[in-house]
């Protein structure tokens, strides 16, 4: 994922080096941070174990969670390796 889609990016990429904290206690860490000219991009990336087993299910809902809250400063995307490729998903 690093090379094929973050690669041709400018910017600084930043790998599970950003932790977001929620009120709660709890946290998430995306998987990739992208800090450039025009924004902060989070990126959480998903194999082929998307939706199949408990761990994969929980980062995606951390990852929604971490959308809703954050979602003002950061744009998140979420990608998939899907049939050969890379997949963005939201």
């Amino acid at each position: 994922f690093a090379l094929d889609i973050l690669g041709g990016l400018d910017g600084a990429i930043l790998a599970q080096q950003i932790t977001l904290h929620f009120d709660d206690g709890t946290s998430y860490r995306p998987d990739y941070v992208r800090i450039a000219s025009d924004g902060v991009t989070a990126y959480e990336v998903k194999g082929g174990h998307l939706g199949k087993v408990a761990w994969s299910r929980h980062g995606v809902e951390r990852f929604r969670r971490a959308r809703d809250v954050f979602g003002f400063a950061i744009a998140f995307e979420l990608w998939a390796w899907r049939d050969g490729s890379w997949e963005r998903l939201e």
